[in-house]
Protein backbone atom coordinates (compact mmCIF):
# COMPACT_ATOMS: atom_id res chain seq x y z
CA UNK A 1 0.00 0.00 0.00
CA UNK A 2 2.99 2.38 -0.99
CA UNK A 3 0.32 3.90 -3.06
CA UNK A 4 -0.13 6.51 -0.28
CA UNK A 5 3.29 7.96 0.01
CA UNK A 6 3.06 9.20 -3.86
CA UNK A 7 -0.49 10.83 -3.43
CA UNK A 8 1.04 14.82 -2.70
CA UNK A 9 0.51 16.75 -6.39
CA UNK A 10 3.04 19.21 -6.84
CA UNK A 11 2.35 23.20 -7.89
CA UNK A 12 2.17 22.15 -11.36
CA UNK A 13 -0.65 19.33 -10.90
CA UNK A 14 -2.49 22.12 -8.63
CA UNK A 15 -1.68 25.89 -10.63
CA UNK A 16 -5.40 25.00 -12.28
CA UNK A 17 -6.89 24.90 -8.78
CA UNK A 18 -4.83 28.23 -8.30
CA UNK A 19 -6.16 30.06 -11.33
CA UNK A 20 -9.75 29.35 -10.69
CA UNK A 21 -9.69 30.46 -7.07
CA UNK A 22 -9.43 34.14 -8.16
CA UNK A 23 -10.03 34.20 -11.77
CA UNK A 24 -11.73 37.37 -12.99
CA UNK A 25 -15.15 37.65 -12.87
CA UNK A 26 -16.10 36.47 -16.21
CA UNK A 27 -14.91 33.07 -15.56
CA UNK A 28 -17.15 32.75 -12.87
CA UNK A 29 -20.05 34.17 -14.84
CA UNK A 30 -19.26 31.49 -17.22
CA UNK A 31 -20.00 28.92 -14.50
CA UNK A 32 -23.49 30.34 -13.36
CA UNK A 33 -22.42 31.67 -9.84
CA UNK A 34 -22.23 35.10 -9.09
CA UNK A 35 -18.88 36.79 -9.67
CA UNK A 36 -16.79 36.95 -6.58
CA UNK A 37 -16.08 40.12 -5.25
CA UNK A 38 -12.04 40.04 -4.52
CA UNK A 39 -10.64 43.41 -3.73
CA UNK A 40 -8.23 44.74 -6.82
CA UNK A 41 -5.85 44.40 -4.37
CA UNK A 42 -6.60 41.47 -3.22
CA UNK A 43 -5.86 40.15 -6.65
CA UNK A 44 -3.08 41.86 -7.79
CA UNK A 45 -1.38 40.57 -4.44
CA UNK A 46 -1.61 37.03 -5.19
CA UNK A 47 -1.16 37.47 -9.09
CA UNK A 48 2.23 38.72 -7.32
CA UNK A 49 2.51 35.31 -5.00
CA UNK A 50 1.44 32.95 -8.00
CA UNK A 51 4.12 34.55 -10.54
CA UNK A 52 6.89 33.79 -7.27
CA UNK A 53 5.32 30.16 -6.89
CA UNK A 54 5.63 29.38 -10.56
CA UNK A 55 9.67 30.08 -10.21
CA UNK A 56 9.44 28.13 -6.96
CA UNK A 57 9.74 31.07 -4.92
CA UNK A 58 7.49 29.48 -2.33
CA UNK A 59 8.87 31.53 0.75
CA UNK A 60 8.33 35.01 -0.43
CA UNK A 61 5.15 33.99 -1.95
CA UNK A 62 3.99 32.99 1.17
CA UNK A 63 5.54 35.77 3.50
CA UNK A 64 3.55 37.96 1.39
CA UNK A 65 0.38 36.43 1.49
CA UNK A 66 0.62 36.37 5.68
CA UNK A 67 1.09 40.11 5.28
CA UNK A 68 -2.15 40.24 3.15
CA UNK A 69 -3.70 38.63 5.50
CA UNK A 70 -3.10 40.47 8.14
CA UNK A 71 -5.30 43.47 5.89
CA UNK A 72 -8.08 41.15 5.42
CA UNK A 73 -9.45 40.70 9.05
CA UNK A 74 -13.53 41.29 7.75
CA UNK A 75 -13.03 40.19 4.21
CA UNK A 76 -13.83 36.15 4.27
CA UNK A 77 -14.22 35.40 0.80
CA UNK A 78 -9.85 37.17 0.41
CA UNK A 79 -9.29 35.66 3.27
CA UNK A 80 -10.73 32.27 1.96
CA UNK A 81 -9.00 32.77 -1.58
CA UNK A 82 -5.75 33.86 0.29
CA UNK A 83 -5.54 31.25 2.39
CA UNK A 84 -6.02 28.38 -0.14
CA UNK A 85 -3.25 29.79 -2.56
CA UNK A 86 -1.04 29.73 0.46
CA UNK A 87 -1.90 25.92 0.73
CA UNK A 88 -0.89 25.30 -2.50
CA UNK A 89 2.17 27.28 -1.82
CA UNK A 90 2.68 25.08 1.26
CA UNK A 91 2.39 22.02 -1.17
CA UNK A 92 5.19 23.52 -3.61
CA UNK A 93 7.66 23.13 -0.95
CA UNK A 94 6.40 19.91 0.12
CA UNK A 95 5.27 21.44 3.88
CA UNK A 96 2.19 19.25 3.88
CA UNK A 97 1.27 20.12 7.58
CA UNK A 98 1.48 23.73 6.96
CA UNK A 99 -0.52 22.92 3.54
CA UNK A 100 -3.33 20.97 5.72
CA UNK A 101 -3.66 24.03 8.23
CA UNK A 102 -4.18 27.01 5.18
CA UNK A 103 -6.53 24.46 3.38
CA UNK A 104 -8.15 24.11 6.51
CA UNK A 105 -8.73 27.50 7.87
CA UNK A 106 -9.68 28.55 4.05
CA UNK A 107 -12.57 25.83 3.88
CA UNK A 108 -13.71 26.85 7.30
CA UNK A 109 -14.75 30.12 6.26
CA UNK A 110 -17.16 28.66 4.11
CA UNK A 111 -16.34 31.52 1.57
CA UNK A 112 -14.71 29.91 -1.83
CA UNK A 113 -16.52 29.31 -5.22
CA UNK A 114 -18.06 26.07 -5.74
CA UNK A 115 -15.07 24.98 -7.57
CA UNK A 116 -12.21 26.34 -5.93
CA UNK A 117 -14.16 24.63 -2.42
CA UNK A 118 -14.35 21.15 -4.51
CA UNK A 119 -10.32 21.71 -5.13
CA UNK A 120 -9.44 22.71 -1.78
CA UNK A 121 -11.58 19.84 -0.68
CA UNK A 122 -9.87 17.12 -3.06
CA UNK A 123 -6.16 18.57 -2.09
CA UNK A 124 -7.10 18.20 1.76
CA UNK A 125 -8.05 14.89 1.45
CA UNK A 126 -4.83 13.95 0.12
CA UNK A 127 -2.46 15.60 1.89
CA UNK A 128 -4.54 14.03 5.04
CA UNK A 129 -3.60 10.50 3.49
CA UNK A 130 -0.28 11.77 2.60
CA UNK A 131 0.70 12.30 6.25
CA UNK A 132 -0.80 9.65 7.61
CA UNK A 133 -3.93 10.68 9.07
CA UNK A 134 -6.34 8.12 7.48
CA UNK A 135 -9.28 8.71 9.45
CA UNK A 136 -9.47 12.68 8.42
CA UNK A 137 -8.44 11.63 4.81
CA UNK A 138 -11.15 9.31 4.83
CA UNK A 139 -13.51 11.69 5.77
CA UNK A 140 -12.51 14.44 4.08
CA UNK A 141 -12.39 12.57 0.43
CA UNK A 142 -16.07 10.78 1.01
CA UNK A 143 -17.49 14.65 1.82
CA UNK A 144 -15.68 15.61 -1.51
CA UNK A 145 -17.50 12.68 -3.54
CA UNK A 146 -20.53 13.48 -2.00
CA UNK A 147 -20.67 17.06 -2.55
CA UNK A 148 -22.40 17.92 -6.00
CA UNK A 149 -20.22 19.57 -8.83
CA UNK A 150 -17.38 17.36 -7.57
CA UNK A 151 -16.59 14.37 -10.08
CA UNK A 152 -14.32 11.22 -8.54
CA UNK A 153 -12.42 9.14 -11.50
CA UNK A 154 -10.63 6.21 -11.15
CA UNK A 155 -7.64 7.25 -8.68
CA UNK A 156 -9.84 9.19 -6.28
CA UNK A 157 -11.92 5.71 -5.68
CA UNK A 158 -8.46 3.94 -5.75
CA UNK A 159 -7.16 6.28 -3.06
CA UNK A 160 -10.37 5.55 -1.26
CA UNK A 161 -9.76 1.78 -0.96
CA UNK A 162 -6.17 2.29 -0.39
CA UNK A 163 -7.16 4.74 3.06
CA UNK A 164 -9.71 1.81 4.01
CA UNK A 165 -7.28 -0.46 3.94
CA UNK A 166 -5.08 1.46 6.05
CA UNK A 167 -8.37 1.77 9.16
CA UNK A 168 -9.09 -2.11 8.77
CA UNK A 169 -11.93 -1.47 6.84
CA UNK A 170 -11.64 -4.08 4.53
CA UNK A 171 -15.55 -4.07 3.35
CA UNK A 172 -15.77 -0.53 2.35
CA UNK A 173 -12.34 -0.61 0.85
CA UNK A 174 -13.47 -3.66 -1.54
CA UNK A 175 -16.43 -1.74 -2.62
CA UNK A 176 -14.35 1.57 -3.38
CA UNK A 177 -11.94 -0.28 -5.31
CA UNK A 178 -14.21 -2.29 -7.42
CA UNK A 179 -15.68 1.28 -8.46
CA UNK A 180 -12.18 2.35 -9.20
CA UNK A 181 -11.83 -0.66 -11.58
CA UNK A 182 -15.21 -0.34 -13.50
CA UNK A 183 -14.07 3.10 -14.21
CA UNK A 184 -10.82 2.52 -15.48
CA UNK A 185 -10.65 1.77 -19.95
CA UNK A 186 -8.38 -0.53 -19.02
CA UNK A 187 -7.48 -2.79 -16.33
CA UNK A 188 -4.80 -1.63 -13.76
CA UNK A 189 -3.02 -3.97 -12.25
CA UNK A 190 -2.05 -2.17 -8.44
CA UNK A 191 -6.26 -1.44 -8.28
CA UNK A 192 -6.61 -5.17 -8.86
CA UNK A 193 -3.76 -6.12 -6.42
CA UNK A 194 -5.28 -3.54 -3.98
CA UNK A 195 -8.40 -5.19 -3.92
CA UNK A 196 -7.13 -9.13 -3.42
CA UNK A 197 -5.28 -7.68 -0.61
CA UNK A 198 -8.88 -6.25 0.86
CA UNK A 199 -10.15 -9.42 0.20
CA UNK A 200 -7.26 -11.71 1.84
CA UNK A 201 -7.16 -8.96 5.21
CA UNK A 202 -11.19 -9.23 4.99
CA UNK A 203 -10.96 -13.21 4.71
CA UNK A 204 -13.07 -13.02 1.74
CA UNK A 205 -11.73 -15.81 0.02
CA UNK A 206 -14.44 -16.54 -2.16
CA UNK A 207 -14.01 -12.46 -3.41
CA UNK A 208 -10.49 -12.86 -3.78
CA UNK A 209 -11.21 -16.56 -5.90
CA UNK A 210 -13.04 -14.31 -8.55
CA UNK A 211 -10.91 -11.33 -8.34
CA UNK A 212 -7.87 -13.82 -9.01
CA UNK A 213 -9.32 -15.66 -11.45
CA UNK A 214 -10.08 -12.03 -13.68
CA UNK A 215 -6.36 -11.55 -12.89
CA UNK A 216 -5.11 -14.38 -14.07
CA UNK A 217 -7.35 -13.49 -17.61
CA UNK A 218 -5.48 -10.15 -17.51
CA UNK A 219 -1.81 -10.87 -16.69
CA UNK A 220 -1.85 -14.51 -17.80
CA UNK A 221 2.20 -14.75 -17.34
CA UNK A 222 2.40 -13.66 -13.67
CA UNK A 223 2.93 -16.93 -12.45
CA UNK A 224 2.20 -15.75 -8.74
CA UNK A 225 -1.55 -15.07 -9.47
CA UNK A 226 -2.18 -18.43 -10.93
CA UNK A 227 -0.66 -19.94 -7.46
CA UNK A 228 -2.45 -17.41 -5.38
CA UNK A 229 -5.59 -18.83 -7.16
CA UNK A 230 -4.97 -22.55 -7.05
CA UNK A 231 -3.97 -21.64 -2.70
CA UNK A 232 -7.58 -19.82 -2.20
CA UNK A 233 -9.10 -22.69 -4.33
CA UNK A 234 -7.80 -25.18 -2.12
CA UNK A 235 -8.61 -22.56 1.21
CA UNK A 236 -12.21 -23.37 -0.23
CA UNK A 237 -12.45 -26.74 -1.30
CA UNK A 238 -11.81 -26.80 -3.96
CA UNK A 239 -9.26 -28.85 -5.02
CA UNK A 240 -10.28 -29.62 -8.17
CA UNK A 241 -10.04 -26.36 -9.80
CA UNK A 242 -7.22 -25.85 -7.37
CA UNK A 243 -5.94 -28.56 -9.91
CA UNK A 244 -6.99 -26.94 -12.89
CA UNK A 245 -5.17 -24.13 -12.01
CA UNK A 246 -1.47 -25.36 -11.31
CA UNK A 247 -2.16 -27.77 -14.57
CA UNK A 248 -3.02 -25.12 -16.57
CA UNK A 249 0.12 -22.71 -14.91
CA UNK A 250 2.07 -25.78 -15.46
CA UNK A 251 1.08 -25.74 -19.05
CA UNK A 252 2.37 -22.49 -20.23
CA UNK A 253 5.96 -22.90 -18.10
CA UNK A 254 5.11 -20.95 -14.75
CA UNK A 255 5.64 -23.75 -12.59
CA UNK A 256 9.62 -23.94 -11.70
CA UNK A 257 10.23 -24.40 -7.91
CA UNK A 258 10.22 -28.50 -7.04
CA UNK A 259 8.11 -27.49 -4.09
CA UNK A 260 5.04 -26.16 -6.70
CA UNK A 261 5.78 -29.05 -9.00
CA UNK A 262 5.20 -31.32 -6.02
CA UNK A 263 2.23 -28.97 -5.12
CA UNK A 264 0.36 -30.39 -8.42
CA UNK A 265 1.43 -33.74 -8.42
CA UNK A 266 -0.56 -33.95 -4.52
CA UNK A 267 -3.43 -32.04 -6.02
CA UNK A 268 -3.67 -34.59 -8.81
CA UNK A 269 -3.35 -37.12 -6.39
CA UNK A 270 -6.16 -35.58 -3.99
CA UNK A 271 -9.03 -35.67 -7.12
CA UNK A 272 -8.11 -39.01 -7.99
CA UNK A 273 -5.56 -38.31 -10.60
CA UNK A 274 -2.84 -40.60 -10.22
CA UNK A 275 -2.02 -40.78 -13.91
CA UNK A 276 -1.52 -36.98 -14.33
CA UNK A 277 0.75 -36.79 -10.82
CA UNK A 278 2.87 -40.01 -12.19
CA UNK A 279 3.12 -38.51 -16.00
CA UNK A 280 4.12 -35.12 -13.97
CA UNK A 281 6.84 -36.75 -12.31
CA UNK A 282 8.06 -38.56 -14.57
CA UNK A 283 8.97 -35.48 -16.71
CA UNK A 284 9.91 -33.32 -14.14
CA UNK A 285 12.24 -35.83 -13.34
CA UNK A 286 13.67 -36.14 -16.83
CA UNK A 287 13.81 -32.32 -17.07
CA UNK A 288 15.97 -31.87 -13.46
CA UNK A 289 12.90 -29.94 -12.40
CA UNK A 290 12.37 -32.48 -9.42
CA UNK A 291 14.58 -34.77 -7.67
CA UNK A 292 14.83 -38.64 -7.90
CA UNK A 293 14.80 -38.94 -4.23
CA UNK A 294 13.54 -42.07 -2.10
CA UNK A 295 10.94 -40.17 -1.39
CA UNK A 296 9.84 -38.82 -4.75
CA UNK A 297 10.51 -42.22 -6.32
CA UNK A 298 8.14 -44.04 -4.02
CA UNK A 299 5.52 -41.03 -5.06
CA UNK A 300 6.00 -42.09 -8.75
CA UNK A 301 5.91 -45.51 -8.09
CA UNK A 302 2.50 -45.19 -5.89
CA UNK A 303 1.08 -42.74 -8.68
CA UNK A 304 1.41 -45.67 -11.23
CA UNK A 305 0.26 -48.25 -8.94
CA UNK A 306 -2.67 -46.50 -8.11
CA UNK A 307 -3.45 -45.92 -12.29
CA UNK A 308 -2.93 -49.75 -12.48
CA UNK A 309 -0.51 -48.94 -15.06
CA UNK A 310 1.45 -52.09 -13.31
CA UNK A 311 4.87 -51.95 -16.12
CA UNK A 312 5.10 -48.72 -14.45
CA UNK A 313 5.00 -48.93 -10.96
CA UNK A 314 6.81 -52.31 -11.18
CA UNK A 315 10.07 -50.70 -13.05
CA UNK A 316 9.72 -47.55 -10.30
CA UNK A 317 9.94 -49.93 -7.55
CA UNK A 318 12.82 -51.93 -9.23
CA UNK A 319 14.88 -48.51 -9.35
CA UNK A 320 14.16 -48.20 -5.63
CA UNK A 321 15.26 -51.76 -4.70
CA UNK A 322 18.31 -51.14 -6.43
CA UNK A 323 18.98 -47.41 -5.11
CA UNK A 324 18.31 -48.19 -1.54
CA UNK A 325 19.03 -52.26 -1.30
CA UNK A 326 15.55 -52.66 0.71
CA UNK A 327 13.58 -55.53 0.31
CA UNK A 328 10.52 -53.46 1.24
CA UNK A 329 10.56 -52.19 -2.55
CA UNK A 330 10.84 -55.72 -4.31
CA UNK A 331 7.47 -56.82 -1.93
CA UNK A 332 5.51 -54.37 -3.61
CA UNK A 333 6.39 -55.46 -6.55
CA UNK A 334 5.57 -59.04 -6.01
CA UNK A 335 2.00 -57.69 -4.96
CA UNK A 336 2.00 -55.84 -8.17
CA UNK A 337 2.37 -59.12 -9.74
CA UNK A 338 -0.31 -60.78 -7.76
CA UNK A 339 -2.77 -58.43 -9.32
CA UNK A 340 -1.84 -59.56 -12.86
CA UNK A 341 -1.98 -63.21 -11.75
CA UNK A 342 1.88 -63.60 -12.57
CA UNK A 343 2.54 -65.98 -10.47
CA UNK A 344 5.67 -66.97 -11.30
CA UNK A 345 6.82 -63.60 -11.37
CA UNK A 346 5.11 -62.82 -7.64
CA UNK A 347 7.68 -65.79 -6.59
CA UNK A 348 11.05 -64.24 -8.56
CA UNK A 349 10.18 -60.55 -6.21
CA UNK A 350 8.50 -62.04 -3.21
CA UNK A 351 11.64 -64.49 -2.73
CA UNK A 352 14.49 -61.56 -3.63
CA UNK A 353 12.58 -59.62 -1.24
CA UNK A 354 13.30 -61.94 1.81
CA UNK A 355 16.84 -62.05 0.69
CA UNK A 356 16.93 -58.29 0.51
CA UNK A 357 15.85 -58.13 3.98
CA UNK A 358 14.78 -54.60 5.41
CA UNK A 359 11.13 -55.86 5.68
CA UNK A 360 9.00 -54.35 7.98
CA UNK A 361 6.92 -57.73 7.86
CA UNK A 362 8.77 -60.59 6.53
CA UNK A 363 5.82 -62.76 6.97
CA UNK A 364 3.95 -61.17 4.48
CA UNK A 365 7.00 -61.58 1.81
CA UNK A 366 7.23 -65.55 3.13
CA UNK A 367 3.61 -65.75 2.85
CA UNK A 368 3.37 -63.82 -0.81
CA UNK A 369 6.15 -66.79 -1.99
CA UNK A 370 4.16 -69.37 -0.11
CA UNK A 371 0.97 -68.39 -2.06
CA UNK A 372 2.76 -67.92 -5.72
CA UNK A 373 4.36 -71.78 -5.27
CA UNK A 374 1.09 -73.34 -4.23
CA UNK A 375 0.23 -71.27 -7.35
CA UNK A 376 2.44 -72.65 -9.41
CA UNK A 377 1.91 -76.41 -7.78
CA UNK A 378 4.93 -77.11 -6.19
CA UNK A 379 2.96 -77.81 -2.60
CA UNK A 380 5.99 -78.56 -1.01
CA UNK A 381 7.82 -75.35 -1.49
CA UNK A 382 4.51 -73.30 -1.16
CA UNK A 383 4.27 -75.42 2.57
CA UNK A 384 8.07 -74.57 3.41
CA UNK A 385 7.24 -70.69 2.76
CA UNK A 386 3.98 -70.66 4.66
CA UNK A 387 5.63 -72.95 7.40
CA UNK A 388 8.64 -70.02 8.19
CA UNK A 389 4.88 -66.95 7.32
CA UNK A 390 3.44 -68.88 10.41
CA UNK A 391 6.76 -67.44 12.75
CA UNK A 392 5.70 -64.19 12.65
CA UNK A 393 2.58 -62.95 14.59
CA UNK A 394 0.60 -60.92 11.81
CA UNK A 395 0.57 -63.58 9.58
CA UNK A 396 0.81 -66.74 11.56
CA UNK A 397 -3.02 -67.48 11.91
CA UNK A 398 -3.50 -67.11 8.08
CA UNK A 399 -0.39 -69.18 7.22
CA UNK A 400 -1.51 -71.97 9.18
CA UNK A 401 -4.99 -72.11 7.54
CA UNK A 402 -2.84 -72.08 4.24
CA UNK A 403 -0.94 -75.13 5.50
CA UNK A 404 -4.07 -77.09 6.62
CA UNK A 405 -5.88 -76.22 3.27
CA UNK A 406 -2.44 -77.68 1.39
CA UNK A 407 -2.40 -80.73 3.78
CA UNK A 408 -6.18 -81.15 3.48
CA UNK A 409 -5.41 -81.50 -0.48
CA UNK A 410 -2.01 -83.67 -0.41
CA UNK A 411 -3.90 -86.28 1.97
CA UNK A 412 -7.16 -85.66 -0.59
CA UNK A 413 -4.89 -86.78 -3.44
CA UNK A 414 -3.38 -89.59 -1.60
CA UNK A 415 -6.54 -91.66 -1.00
Amino acid sequence: MDMLRTIPAGVRILALGIALAFAPAAVWAQSGEDPPKLAQSTYNKLTDAREKMEESQYDAAISDMQALLDELEDRDYDRAITLQTMGYAHLGKSDYDAGIASFEQALALEALPTEAQLGAQHALARLYAAEARYAEARDALTTWMDTEGAEPAADDYALLGNIHAQLGEHGTGITAMRKAIELEDAPKESYYQLLLALCFEGERFGEAAQVLERMVRHWPGNAAYWRQLASVYMNLGRDTEAHATLRIAHRKGLLESERELLNLVQLAFAIDLPDHAARVLEEEMAAGRISRSQRNLEMLAEAWASAKQYDEAIAAYQRLAESTGSGKYLLSQAYLHMQRDDWAAVAESAEAAVGAGGLDSPGRAWMLLGMARIRQEQPDAGLEAMTRAAEYRDTAQQARQWIAHVKRQQRDAGS
